[in-house]
């Protein structure tokens, strides 16, 4: 059974000290904490994020969310995509049937023309298909959708009260459709159930027949405590024979939950990372989203960051190094560096240590506003 629990909180929006070169946002927000789809690997039941009560029961509703919104918005003095969701509690469960504050928050964010980045795993977001769409048309907006998995029988194990894969695939289409910026966060992906090659083929290809501009696969943490043990306790139900090897991947997983650093090298003989980006890029599907989509929605000085570290990535998954690249993302996004006055007198950025062709780059991004090497490493849809 169900709890909707009414809260008053006293901020809504989070600001992260960096825009993350994943989902590209710098601000977001936990609508509601606790989720009732009650995923089974979700690291949101993990005691270090201090979400109350029986997770996937108790769901606290932050009431006050739009008041606070109204009044926190305006203090944002910088290009930002805000997004509409966090780790602990998806914007489209059932309880937004009830509250309906997601869609007064879309409604908000238009008002004061914010970009957008949704992810959630329900076909409800369709309901708020139009404002997206408005809001699309005004600053822009993103729609991800979450799988581990598009196998109906495995999603209803892990996944017993999100949308279907289908559902989900179904709406991911549909916005598509209307020329929104769309994709998949393939996360989970389950170790020794999702994780082989043609589970990641039916994802990748489902995602790119739906229309998806990007996919960004990632593996599972699994923290000591409440998630680790209610994930085992599904293990040990449904997939008896996979214990032993799930006890040996996360025997020394730490306080991120991380698996043991092999899994991603090497496992079953091939490297997990390599394996995604190959199938990825036989689908032309980029694994990072793709910089036409959030040109000029951030700060320029992100903008930069963010492209060396989806260069660093792509350079690795080569097997081309990239370190320097990263390295230069993180300065990057550490400095005060003011990209937009440096341009308007026309003073050529140069990042200390970063290497002359680096530094080339950063001055074509600033002053073009492309980035050619990059475009011949991304996969191109």
């Amino acid at each position: 059974m169900v709890n909707y629990i009414p809260t008053k909180s006293k901020t809504i929006l989070t600001k992260h000290r960096y825009t993350d070169d994943w989902f590209i946002s710098k601000y977001g927000m936990n609508i509601y904490r606790g989720c009732e789809h009650s995923c089974a690997y979700c690291d949101g039941r993990a005691e270090k994020y201090r979400v109350e009560g029986t997770f996937g029961e108790d769901i606290y509703v932050k009431t006050n969310a739009v008041e606070l919104l109204k009044k926190e918005l305006p203090k944002i003095r910088e290009k930002a995509i805000i997004f509409v969701g966090g780790g602990v509690g998806d914007s489209y469960q059932r309880a937004e049937l009830k509250f309906n504050l997601t869609s007064q928050v879309l409604e908000l964010l238009k008002k004061f023309n914010f970009p957008i980045h949704i992810l959630t795993k329900s076909h409800l977001i369709e309901r708020d298909f139009d404002i997206i769409r408005e809001i699309n048309e005004k600053s822009g907006a993103i729609v991800s959708f979450s799988l581990s998995t598009i196998e109906e029988k495995i999603a209803k194990i892990f996944e017993p009260d999100a949308s279907s894969p289908d559902k989900r695939l179904s709406a991911l289409k549909k916005f598509s459709g209307a020329c929104i910026s769309t994709g998949v966060m393939f996360m989970p992906q389950i170790p020794f159930i999702s994780d082989n090659e043609k589970s990641i083929t039916d994802v990748v290809s489902a995602s790119k027949k739906a229309g998806g501009n990007f996919i960004l696969p990632a593996g599972m943490t699994l923290k000591e405590g409440r998630q680790k043990k209610h994930f085992m306790k599904i293990i040990k139900e449904k997939f008896p024979g996979f214990v032993e090897n799930y006890e040996m991947l996360y025997k020394n997983s730490g306080q991120w939950g991380n698996p043991d650093v092999k899994y991603y090298n090497k496992i079953n003989g091939f490297d997990l990372n390599k394996l995604n980006y190959k199938i990825c890029k036989n689908y032309k599907m980029p694994v990072r989203i793709p910089y036409e989509i959030f040109k000029d929605k951030i700060e320029l000085k992100y903008e930069v960051a963010v492209i060396l570290a989806h260069i660093g990535y792509y350079l690795k998954m080569e097997g081309k190094g990239g370190s320097s690249y990263r390295k230069s993302a993180f300065k990057i996004q550490k400095s005060g560096i003011d990209f937009g006055q440096r341009t308007l007198l026309f003073e050529k950025v140069k990042i200390k240590g970063a290497g002359e062709f680096i530094n080339n780059l950063i001055d074509e991004i600033v002053n073009e506003r492309k980035c050619d090497f990059y475009d011949k490493l991304r996969i191109i849809n």
